[in-house]
């Protein structure tokens, strides 16, 4: 667990971890001086989701066909490794944002690491900075249809049916995940990682049904 940055003043206790004014500072759990991720793991969370909904629903009226598929999951959390790579304390690679919040002796208090000119392999650990909650719901098909028989087409003598529809595919994704695009795209397949995964994309697709 990431606690912060070591400050200007504990010089000696960062040094006990090989490490300095600047650094990330990791919760020792079984405090013997060496932070290392079985003896200091901490479980902070569920990597699938406790709870998952579906719902499908149809209405009809005066010709019209609604159809709405959404999806949910919830009570889980996702260790974005998006995030991970994208992260660096070098100052060349420190991505947007990170380098007016990063550690200096006039900002100590930040859980940013101080940029540096080179790597620093301290500095570049996955911890609990880059676990989000993986909450999601979304709007996985929207598709209306209009059967024109009803009132257009009830004294043709060329079509006895006519059903014109659009779909769209994830039209919408309402989440709070802040490691990624898309909490539900994970490395291929395991539940709770975000590997550079790339959202679902959102399709439009038509139909036309005539019938003679």
């Amino acid at each position: 667990i990431r606690l912060g940055t070591w400050g200007l003043d504990e010089v000696e206790q960062a040094a006990v971890y090989n490490q300095k004014p600047g650094d990330i500072k990791y919760l020792d759990v079984n405090q013997d001086g060496v932070i290392d991720s079985i003896n200091d793991f901490v479980d902070q969370g569920r990597a699938t989701p406790l709870v998952e909904l579906s719902m499908i629903n149809t209405f009809q009226l005066h010709g019209f066909t609604l159809m709405l598929d959404l999806g949910s999951m919830l009570g889980y959390t996702v260790n974005s490794y998006t995030q991970w790579l994208t992260y660096d304390s070098v100052a060349c690679n420190a991505p947007s944002g990170h380098t007016d919040k990063a550690w200096t002796p006039e900002n100590q208090n930040t859980a940013i690491p101080a940029l540096k000119l080179s790597r620093h392999s301290n500095n570049k650990q996955s911890d609990n900075t880059f676990l989000h909650d993986g909450n999601f719901l979304r709007v996985r098909n929207i598709s209306l249809l209009y059967d024109f028989k009803r009132d257009v087409l009830k004294n043709s003598k060329f079509f006895k049916g006519l059903i014109f529809g659009v779909n769209v595919e994830n039209p919408f994704l309402f989440t709070t995940y802040a490691g990624g695009p898309d909490p539900e795209s994970g490395w291929v397949g395991v539940n709770g990682s975000d590997w550079m995964a790339y959202p679902r994309p959102m399709t439009i697709t038509g139909n036309l049904k005539i019938t003679f």
